[in-house]
């Protein structure tokens, strides 16, 4: 986190203005509660799932537990006490929606402070392989890689800043389903970036499909730039391609092989986030968490992990920029 302490997390959670976002995650219903005061309120329970992600847990019986050890981090929270596990769950179980619709609303604070600008979105896969169980396992998580190699588990979609290397938008999913499908229900869900200023979205070549083009131009208003895909066919390389090839109908700067490649560059951006996702231990608590949950409820708690961790990034790039911001004028006073 480049020496982000829980410190500035915190102040930046303090002086967000959270507004209706709120509003997505719903009251608890108990009963018997008339005339109670709530022991924990929406915001300290975001908080608590937050300060999960920060502390590298997937498990909320030790974040319960270190809670209770660790007055700072009940502080971090704002609460007066440390809350049980069942309730910290249940928080969590509720509200995979809602912490999508955080993951948006915080897309767009760090699009409108103007990170965005000049930029280009690059998209890819990454596979969140499991240990595929014993017995009862589930045929949805099976699927293969693109060179082919089987895998048991998901497939996480994501649309990537080339600035920011932060993720835009995500889509996650059973492995069964495929990168392809999953794809075409990214770029059919909505806008990522509506800036004509970002022109290009870029692919690897597992995505050199007639659709996959068609739907980044009609419906996320991008020119395609998409690796070349041979598919054991006769051509081998793009610059070999006839001048009539349905490519071009959708990315004309095929045909300008040095404007190409260097722009192409760009779309290492999310194979680096990628990276960091795997090195930063997201995907290894996600497999350790697999382990201990059962079929049923599988996918929704995996996927609310992943968003929380997700968000944890988006949260440590705005508390990183805006303490840059705050320094910024403090030393030039000082000078």
């Amino acid at each position: 986190m480049n020496n982000l302490s829980l410190d500035d997390l915190k102040n930046l959670l303090e002086n967000l203005f959270w507004g209706d976002i709120l509003l997505s995650f719903r009251e608890q219903k108990q009963k018997n509660n008339a005339g109670r005061k709530k022991s924990f309120t929406k915001l300290m329970l975001v908080k608590a799932s937050i300060l999960k992600s920060e502390l590298d847990i997937e498990d909320d019986t030790e974040l319960a537990k270190r809670m209770k050890e660790n007055p700072n981090y009940v502080r971090f929270c704002g609460m007066s006490r440390a809350p049980s596990h069942n309730v910290l769950s249940a928080f969590q179980r509720r509200h995979t929606r809602a912490f999508e619709k955080m993951f948006e609303w915080l897309d767009k604070i760090i699009e409108d402070d103007g990170h965005f600008v000049d930029d280009a979105l690059c998209h890819d896969g990454t596979d969140i392989t499991l240990d595929k169980p014993q017995s009862d396992a589930d045929p949805m998580m099976f699927g293969a890689k693109s060179n082919n190699k089987k895998f048991y588990g998901f497939w996480l979609m994501l649309s990537c800043s080339y600035r920011t290397e932060l993720p835009r938008k995500f889509t996650f999913d059973k492995a069964r389903i495929g990168q392809i499908t999953l794809t075409k229900q990214h770029l059919t869900s909505g806008q990522i970036c509506n800036n004509s200023n970002n022109p290009f979205m870029f692919y690897d070549g597992i995505f050199d499909t007639r659709e996959i083009m068609e739907l980044t131009v009609s419906e996320q208003k991008k020119i395609p730039m998409v690796a070349f895909n041979a598919r054991g066919g006769a051509i081998e390389k793009f610059t070999d391609l006839p001048p009539d090839d349905w490519r071009f109908e959708y990315n004309p700067f095929l045909r300008c092989e040095l404007f190409f490649k260097k722009e192409f560059k760009k779309r290492t951006a999310v194979e680096r986030f990628n990276s960091m996702v795997k090195l930063n231990g997201l995907i290894t608590r996600v497999r350790t968490k697999a382990k201990k949950t059962n079929r049923k409820n599988r996918t929704r708690i995996i996927k609310t992990m992943v968003t929380l961790g997700l968000i944890h990034k988006q949260l440590c790039y705005l508390a990183q920029h805006r303490r840059k911001t705050f320094q910024q004028p403090l030393c030039a006073y000082a000078q």
